[in-house]
């Protein structure tokens, strides 16, 4: 059995927007990734569970931007990563640039995956995932700590699509006036005799795309169906490894098998004409045969390809929560969690941090966990950091109309 390889990511807070994209579409080609939003839980040990992440990965990706080559803490991890490498005599660093920054003096001899461009994010995606799949050190044997050899795995296969994550259903979907009728309208999608089977579900980043996505591809799994789902990067690169193999035939036929298809964040297609028109083709199929399809991105889709908008297409858009959407979101993380935090605390966050649902979740998972280890609880000091933080890094995407 193939061991799952495991990347650990060293970065900085104020680039945690491009770091959740990075690492979804990462995880999409079957890497485990460790982030600490997502691995830290309140009462963990923020050293140790740290430098366990940095000890159990296979590989460490740096992303190099203005805040993250002053950050003390990627600092330390970049430190024990070149520790690492030496020691285990293979390299393990991936260097990320995500901004225009002089590049630290041990990494500027390597090749590094650009991100500077949001156009080459699936190109740099595909490299860095080549890095850490085909690496010759990565299948030596590598030891455990009692020094016994460990037999490496074989390179990471890509198949075609994905579990959906159960975590996300319609009973923990926060519903408000942005996105109750969207919420619907996907739910009635798990019935194909009383519904169109063609959604697409558009709204900007953190506002509960995916979370749709994932509740009608888990409820319709849960009624029996053949379903699957897959980021735009993988569908893409899936493409390009099936023309390669010459296997399109088998790659289409596949498509066509599902009784349901989600497939996340179009925007990112890469538009070659083969793979443009190869998609094209079973989403027109899909539609012809009423198999279900859910696509999500933050634009319209006539903006991104004009023959994605077809007919008997319903449209959801996604607004960003009201207050009182924001409030019930921050309660049900915290029932969730098992936490609690003063109600002042889930009143300011509300009132004061309007971007969207992702951010807001983050700053309620950073003040309780100031709380926890400060063990004080939060003050009007602890608000204003937040805003203070909230005004200077956020940056508010504007909403489709």
């Amino acid at each position: 059995m193939h061991k799952m390889i495991r990347a650990f990511i060293s970065y900085s807070s104020v680039d945690i927007d491009f770091v959740n994209h990075l690492a979804d579409a990462i995880k999409q080609q079957g890497i485990e990734i460790w982030l600490d939003n997502e691995n830290l839980r309140v009462g963990d040990s923020l050293v140790q569970n740290i430098s366990g992440g940095l000890s159990d990965a296979d590989f460490i990706i740096v992303v190099l931007s203005t805040n993250s080559i002053s950050s003390e803490w990627v600092k330390r991890e970049l430190e024990i990563g070149i520790n690492r490498e030496i020691a285990e005599k293979r390299m393990l660093v991936l260097p990320v640039l995500y901004e225009n920054v002089e590049i630290p003096a041990f990494l500027s001899g390597r090749i590094y995956a650009d991100f500077r461009n949001d156009t080459n994010f699936a190109t740099s995606i595909t490299l860095l995932i080549q890095a850490m799949s085909s690496s010759e050190a990565f299948h030596r044997e590598r030891r455990t700590n009692s020094g016994k050899a460990i037999p490496e795995t074989a390179p990471l296969t890509h198949q075609y699509t994905s579990p959906f994550d159960e975590k996300y259903t319609f009973d923990n979907y926060i519903a408000y006036p942005g996105n109750i009728l969207s919420r619907s309208a996907c739910l009635s999608l798990v019935n194909p005799e009383l519904a169109t089977n063609n959604v697409f579900i558009e709204g900007g980043v953190g506002i509960g795309k995916s979370h749709l996505a994932h509740a009608i591809g888990n409820l319709r799994q849960a009624s029996g169906g053949r379903v699957g789902y897959c980021h735009t990067e993988r569908f893409d690169h899936g493409f390009d490894e099936a023309l390669k193999n010459e296997s399109l035939n088998e790659y289409r036929d596949y498509f066509l098998s599902l009784d349901l298809l989600a497939i996340d964040d179009v925007q990112f297609f890469l538009w070659k004409d083969r793979a443009t028109a190869f998609f094209v083709d079973i989403y027109h199929k899909y539609c012809d045969k009423g198999i279900g399809i859910v696509l999500t991105a933050d634009r319209p889709l006539e903006e991104i390809h004009a023959e994605l908008k077809v007919r008997d297409q319903f449209v959801c858009r996604l607004k960003r929560p009201d207050a009182q959407g924001r409030r019930d979101i921050l309660y049900s993380k915290l029932k969730t969690s098992g936490e609690s935090i003063e109600d002042f605390v889930i009143e300011f966050l509300a009132n004061n941090i309007s971007t969207n649902a992702r951010e807001l979740e983050g700053y309620l998972r950073r003040l309780l966990a100031k709380k926890h280890f400060s063990g004080q609880e939060i003050n009007l000091a602890d608000l204003e950091e937040i805003l203070n933080d909230h005004k200077k890094n956020s940056w508010v995407q504007p909403e489709i109309s």
